[in-house]
Parts: C-alpha cells; structure tokens; sequence
C-alpha cells in the first residue's frame, strides 16, 4: 500500500531589510561633511506612530521624509536621535 504524498509546504520567502549603518556626522568623508546643508535642530516630538513625529529644523516643525534645506532629507525620527540623507550619505543627529 502507498501511503499518501504530502505536498511540502514552501516557507515564505522573507525580504529582510538590511539597513546601512547610520554615521555620525564627523564620520562622512571631509567633502561631504562640508557640502552638507547647516541646520538648526532645536526641539522634537517623539511618537511610536510614524504621522505623529516632528522635529523643529530651523524654527520650522519638519515631518520624516521632507526635505529641510536644498538636497537635505529628514529621513527618521528615532527616539533619541534624526537620521538625515544627503545626496545618499546617511547620517544621525542626536538629541
């Protein structure tokens, strides 16, 4: 007697995220840390919800994912630090 084929079941495929890692400011290449955009960061509002984070760049509240100064990208808001993106280097600001 046969016994019954038993389809194997595929683990779903998993598209894990690997983030760079996240510099300091004095740690970009001198070029860039000179070309990068001077900013002000004076306050922020720190939410686990996304829509609910601001930080005060240069006496205006800026949301993740806008741009602060010319080529300056808000990227993230952690809960003790901003990560900035400029022209594709990514750097931490703490406060």
């Amino acid at each position: 007697m046969a016994s019954p084929a038993v389809a194997a079941t595929p683990a779903p495929a998993t598209t894990a995220r690997v983030e760079e890692p996240v510099l300091n400011l004095r740690e970009l290449p001198e070029p860039i840390q000179r070309a990068i955009p001077p900013v002000t960061v004076g306050g922020y509002i720190y939410s686990r919800n996304a829509a609910d984070r601001l930080l005060l760049v240069d006496k205006i509240l800026r949301r993740e994912g806008e741009e602060v100064a010319p080529g300056l990208l808000l990227e993230k808001l952690n809960p003790k630090e901003a990560v900035f993106n400029y022209k594709g280097y990514r750097y931490r600001v703490p406060y």
